[in-house]
């Protein structure tokens, strides 16, 4: 049957899973191939749960990565990235902190969702983060990143994203990131950020993967320079854990932004799909699963066998 449960009592050994996902610690779209069908999806997610971790864009594919596995069916949308999450996207939300970095965070910046596919004995969890990493001296007392930390690596996978948030301007400590991620430690502070995710969650976890973050941010195309630089710096840093990268940045840059957005900001159904597709294969790599049927098989093993042909002649 192609839906089969690889799951045991007992986790597979953390060094196994790292080695298996060597060849694809940095997943590029040319590198693996077509878009996923819901039946390799169901495959790869059969008897899992999943946690993501983001922004709205990771927000947006969250919603869509539900709806997918659930119906095989993405969404039509009109623009307006807000109309993405409707009822069934998930089964329970809430906000998980509320702590407010920033005076226009809502409670969709807030927000924790989860969802269980009862059919294939999955389950999927959102929490939305305003930074890469948090804890009770950061947010005044109030829940954190470093307070949900476990509750995360509770999950056989892990999908991460930190960057614009992480970028934007910050008036209480005095920088602008987006504008240049070379000065004031906004470097320093993002890797200290995210090496706490890779050391908390990432490699807890059966597989941990991180997104690289997209272009083009909230100010045209002016942190596009510090984005690349983000993503340079995060995927030095994520080799060195073992922790893959799921590398979508160059699907799509400024000058074609609205292709592959609803809003030239957040990925549409389409493009949130084709990032999930390089997840799922590297998911599948990581536990063996062999879900995608236009994997190339492995080489025959070499055989010493010496054809007759070039024996040497028998003396007599």
């Amino acid at each position: 049957t192609l839906f089969r449960s690889f799951r045991s009592t007992q986790r597979p050994h953390k060094t196994k899973m790292v080695a298996r996902l060597l060849p694809f610690l940095l997943a590029t779209p040319g590198a693996l191939g077509k878009k996923v069908s819901h039946d390799e999806a169901k495959c790869v997610m059969e008897g899992r749960s999943i946690a993501m971790m983001g922004d709205s864009v990771s927000r947006d594919c969250y919603y869509v990565f539900n709806e997918f596995l659930e119906s095989g069916k993405t969404y039509k949308v009109d623009g307006n990235y807000e109309a993405l999450g409707e009822k069934g996207d998930y089964d329970d939300d809430e906000t998980w902190t509320s702590w407010k970095r920033f005076g226009f965070v809502k409670e969709q910046h807030r927000i924790y969702f989860k969802k269980d596919f009862d059919d294939i004995g999955a389950s999927s969890e959102f929490w939305f983060l305003q930074k890469a990493w948090s804890t009770s001296k950061t947010t005044g007392g109030k829940d954190s990143a470093e307070d949900i930390a476990g509750d995360v690596a509770k999950n056989d996978i892990a999908l991460i994203n930190s960057g614009w948030w992480d970028l934007k301007e910050d008036d209480d400590a005095d920088r602008y990131c987006g504008k240049d991620f070379g000065k004031d430690d906004c470097e320093k502070d993002y890797l200290d950020d995210i090496e706490h995710l890779a050391d908390e969650i990432l490699t807890k976890v059966d597989v941990g993967l991180f997104r690289t973050t997209s272009c083009c941010g909230e100010d045209k195309d002016r942190w596009v320079d510090a984005i690349e630089d983000m993503n340079d710096a995060m995927k030095d840093l994520m080799a060195d854990k073992g922790v893959g990268v799921v590398d979508i940045y160059d699907r799509y840059k400024y000058k074609n932004i609205d292709d592959y957005t609803t809003d030239g900001k957040h990925a549409d159904p389409d493009e949130c799909l084709e990032w999930f597709s390089i997840a799922f294969r590297m998911i599948d790599e990581a536990y063996g699963t062999n879900c995608f049927g236009d994997q190339v098989p492995p080489a025959p093993a070499p055989t010493y066998n010496c054809p007759d042909a070039l024996r040497p002649a028998e003396a007599y």
